[in-house]
């Protein structure tokens, strides 16, 4: 069932979509007059929903019930990426949104090939396209991007979470179950990776003073991209709703 995620929470009144994705809807998966749909609200309550009218790249539907759809994970996991090259970035968004991040924070480093970007646009549009691909509730925030200075000067008090580090840093396994027993239903927890080059050592270094643990994944060094998609699903192992 098509799913659309909308702007405010709906009314009583016929929801009218336009653009990309009533076109999306109409053409490419072939709905009209009666066909059902799923509204997903700002709040991430689901709606079932009726079309009533179609006329050229628009359509109107009817709200006709709540539905007791519950998708989210109970893991508050923010996901620090260095900013990787050409479509790397973009996997990195599409996985850490199906595995259930609430927020994505790309982040120009010392080892960054890549300074400044525009692509901040695009990579929203794949984090909504992969929570509507995955049945989630709400579409992650996707930060402008920022330095690592900036993101933890912002934030207030200690953070929770892990800093991936490939030079060393605690046993993931040890690492993670501190967070278990210490990080609260309410904690944003934070897992930080590093662009391609890696961390350099005085980031590792102000992360750790912030509050993050550095760890390390073990003896084989993995990309960056396969770091970020296989730390994410661990702690929504450990942590969240996945197993």
């Amino acid at each position: 069932m098509p799913r659309v995620f909308l702007s405010s929470p709906p009314g009583d009144k016929p929801i009218r979509i336009t653009g990309t994705e009533a076109k999306y809807i109409l053409a490419v998966l072939r709905c009209g007059k009666g066909d059902a749909l799923t509204f997903i609200d700002p709040d991430g309550n689901f709606w079932g929903a009726e079309i009533t009218e179609t006329s050229g790249r628009a359509l109107s539907a009817v709200i006709k019930e709540r539905l007791p759809a519950e998708t989210e994970s109970p893991l508050r996991l923010s996901l620090l990426q260095g900013i990787l090259k050409g479509q790397k970035m973009d996997l990195v968004i599409q996985k850490a949104t199906e595995l259930g991040v609430k927020e994505i924070v790309p982040l120009i480093l010392k080892r960054t090939q890549i300074t400044e970007t525009r692509k901040l646009g695009r990579w929203r549009k794949i984090a909504k396209e992969a929570s509507r691909q995955s049945g989630r509730g709400i579409v992650p925030l996707v930060r402008p991007p920022m330095g690592l200075e900036e993101f933890l000067s912002s934030s207030s008090g200690r953070l929770k979470g892990l800093i991936f580090w490939e030079e060393g840093g605690m046993r993931l396994k040890e690492a993670v179950a501190g967070l278990v027993e210490t990080a609260s239903p309410e904690d944003e927890v934070i897992a930080a990776i590093g662009p391609e080059g890696g961390f350099t050592a005085g980031e590792v270094e102000d992360a750790k003073a912030a509050g993050l643990r550095p760890v390390f994944m073990g003896e084989r060094i993995l990309r960056a991209e396969t770091a970020a998609i296989a730390a994410v699903a661990v702690l929504e192992v450990m942590m969240g709703d996945m197993g």
